[in-house]
């Protein structure tokens, strides 16, 4: 099995109010990576909340205007995947990435989709009780940030946080360390 780690960064949350992806990123196993920022065209750039979001990821529009259209980079990121029956894509929030992601010009299949990592750090950090988890009055928990569960699994967050690659690299380490922690 041939497991990778991604990560996009949008111009906003949800794809039905249009809003594409800016930058991603993939991780495989080896550490080999794939990174790219996307130009998503004028009209999505042109949305209500784009500065906000570019802010919070710290990505300049001048760098996503000299950016690669999407077109381009998803053949680039399907080419770099090398995507095969054994492949599993995984990331820290599966349905927000795989939301993007499933999305012309990136269709990329569902049954690619692995484990949401988030998820999986949540069932481990609520078996351990972890002081990094908030709990809603009347029972359940507040997902893990990204930041928490790499705090609670030890691992350290190396490069710009809201990046897409430093967050795939994030996911991975958090990953392989739940998968230890089965074995």
């Amino acid at each position: 099995m041939k497991r990778i780690w991604c990560d996009v960064e949008t111009t906003g949350l949800k794809p039905s109010d249009g809003a594409r992806i800016v930058e991603v990123a993939a991780v495989d196993e080896t550490g080999e990576v794939f990174e790219s920022l996307v130009n998503p065209g004028p009209e999505a750039m042109a949305l209500p909340g784009v500065d906000r979001a570019l802010s919070l990821n710290r990505i300049e529009r001048e760098a996503i205007a000299a950016a690669p259209v999407e077109g381009e980079v998803s053949r680039r990121l399907f080419g770099w995947l090398a995507l095969d029956s054994t492949t599993l894509i995984h990331s820290f929030n599966v349905g927000f990435d795989s939301g993007f992601l499933r999305l012309p010009p990136w269709y990329l299949d569902s049954r690619a989709w692995g484990e949401c990592v988030m998820l999986r750090a949540l069932e481990v950090m609520v078996r351990c009780k972890a002081p990094q988890l908030v709990q809603f009055e009347g029972g359940g928990y507040k997902w893990p940030k990204l930041s928490e569960s790499a705090e609670f699994f030890g691992v350290r967050v190396e490069g710009a946080p809201h990046r897409a690659l430093t967050d795939a690299r994030t996911a991975r380490a958090i990953h392989l360390a739940i998968l230890e922690r089965r074995t």
